[in-house]
Order: C-alpha cells, then structure tokens, then sequence
C-alpha cells in the first residue's frame, strides 16, 4: 500500500513541473495572454515572441502602437483567428515611427485575433496600445480621397494605414502615377478597377525606393489607387498625370513573357525573351504572398495546384521592367 501511494504521488507532481517550466503564458501562439483595449505590456525576452488574443468588439478598425512608448526596436504581426495560422498574415509592422510599429486593420465584431510582439534589441519591457475606432476618410477601399490630374496629391500613413483614392478616366489613354521626386520614403502603388476589382497595375521601387507605374485607361471608369504603408509615418505628395495616347502596356507584357494555358488546371509554362535571372511572385488578389520564385532560364513550369480555384497575380520583375499578369485557376 505504501508503495502504491508513492507511486501516486509521483504520476501527479510530474506534469505539473514540466507546464510550469514550458507552458509559461503568451511564449507561444497556442497559450496567448488576452490583450484589453488601451495600454498593453510586453514583458518578454529580446528576440522571442509574445503571443495576444483580442475579441473585437465592433467592425471596424483596429490599431496597434508601440510609437512613443519605448526607444526600442520592436516588431508586430496580426493573424485572423484564435488558432495558430502563420499563413494567413492579416497585418504587420516593423519600424513605422523611427524603430518603433504602428498598424491598422480591418476587424469584424465577434471575431478573434493572434497579436505577436517582439523587442528586437533588448529584454526591456515596453507599452503597446490597441484602440478600436471608425474608419477615416482614405483608409479603405469604400471611402477614398478624390485623387486629381495634378502634383498635389497627398498621402498620408501617420494613422498606420494604407491610403485609398479614386480617379474617373476623362477619355482613353494613359494614366501615370509617381512619387519619384516627391519624397525619399519607400512607396508602393496599386491600381484596382474598382474595390471588387481586378488589379490594373502596381509598381515598387521604380526610382530608387519610389514609385511610378503608367498603365491604358478607359474613359469613365473608376480607379482606385492604394498607397501601400509601407512602415512610413510622414506624408508625401505624389502625382497623376492623364494622357490621351494608349501605351498599349498589355501588349508588351504578352511580348516580353508568356504565361500558358491561362486558365490553367496547376501547371503554369513561362516562356521569356531573356535568360537572364527573373523574379516571379505569386500573390492572390487580397495582396498576401503565396510563392516566389527565381527563374534563369527561357522556359519554366511552376506549380500552382496547390491553391484552390481562384484568381491569382504574377508578379515578375525582369530588370527594370516589370510585369503584372492575372492567372486563373480552375
């Protein structure tokens, strides 16, 4: 009997060492601290993740801020869902404000949501902030700025946000947007046919960090323009330019790389007039990147099966030239 006990005791005090040595809360995605609504603490070691959970309490946006709270190097990601899914990125900084982050995203009431922090240069523990509050004017898709044929345009991601804004093509022709001499910040642009649109061009790093892309327009049609936030706190101008002359952009993209069959049932052939080293990404149309690729040589087939039927973006940067192509997959 006495032995019998002793070996009870044994199987009961065992578990409860080996959770309190590797089950400490927050460490990892599975065990997360639940973060609250104005100031939060990150008190984790240097280069090792602390994971939240939050329950948005309305639709709306959410924002994370460590700006101003640490001179610290940190970093923030955000991942839909209470399960741990490094896949599914929903929104991310790392050195919006000087080294400190700053992001907004789009919340749904009800729903859950994985925050990850990081202090990249020491243990020191520092503040982070979550408000939820409405949407402004030019920080999504559904409320953009009325954009202008002129060098006056301003953008502005001081709110951590993207900025939207919408331009109606006067006629035919050719549509030209830059912030090439405008600013010094590292800008990206994106150009959809409406927000439930196709993507019509993007451009990044076209003049050093900046960008500038021309692609065909058609007269009435309602273009949406994004300025990605691209970690940049400080404003910019950038500008639009409306020419009557078609650059007949399609043409030349199927001139410099083929893509076949399009549709396509997984397996997409890329045929291309050089041999030199080639950049190949592939994104769906919420932006999140699924695969890249370097391909140095005439012909290549790449496998998208993977994914389910849908539509999907090539993105492929030969030099300086770059090229956007839809893909269907059935």
């Amino acid at each position: 009997m006495i032995y019998l006990k002793s070996v009870l005791v044994i199987c009961v005090i065992m578990p409860l060492a080996v959770f309190s040595v590797f089950g400490q809360q927050g460490s990892e995605c599975a065990n997360p601290i639940p973060a609250v609504s104005g100031p939060n603490v990150f008190s984790g070691t240097q280069n090792n993740d602390l994971w939240y959970t939050y329950t948005a309490t309305q639709t709306g946006k959410i924002t994370l801020s460590s700006c101003q709270a640490t001179t610290d190097d940190t970093h923030v990601k955000v991942y839909p869902g209470s399960l741990c899914s490094p896949l599914n990125l929903k929104a991310e900084s790392d050195g919006h404000c000087d080294d400190q982050s700053k992001v907004a995203f789009l919340a749904t009431e009800g729903y859950d949501y994985l925050i990850v922090w990081t202090n990249k240069t020491t243990s020191n523990a520092f503040n982070w902030t979550l408000t939820e509050e409405e949407w402004l004017q030019g920080e999504i898709c559904n409320n953009p700025i009325q954009a202008t044929a002129s060098a006056s345009n301003e953008c502005n991601h001081s709110s951590g946000t993207d900025q939207w804004f919408v331009y109606n093509a006067p006629g035919n022709g050719t549509l030209t947007l830059s912030s090439c001499g405008f600013t010094d910040l590292n800008t990206l642009v994106k150009v959809y046919n409406g927000c439930a649109g196709t993507l019509e061009a993007i451009n990044d790093d076209d003049c050093n960090s900046q960008s500038e892309v021309s692609f065909d327009c058609t007269a009435g049609a309602e273009y949406r323009i994004v300025w990605d936030n691209v970690d940049a706190s400080a404003s910019y101008n950038w500008s639009l330019m409306f020419d009557g002359v078609p650059t007949n952009v399609a043409f030349q993209q199927k001139e410099s790389v083929k893509v076949s069959p399009n549709p396509t049932n997984g397996l997409l052939n890329l045929t291309f007039t050089t041999d030199k080293d080639v950049a190949v990404t592939l994104s769906d149309m919420a932006g999140t990147l699924l695969k890249t690729f370097i391909v140095n040589e005439v012909n290549r087939t790449i496998d998208i099966s993977e994914f389910p039927d849908g539509i999907y973006i090539l993105y492929i940067n030969i030099g300086k030239d770059k090229k956007v192509i839809k893909v269907v997959k059935r």
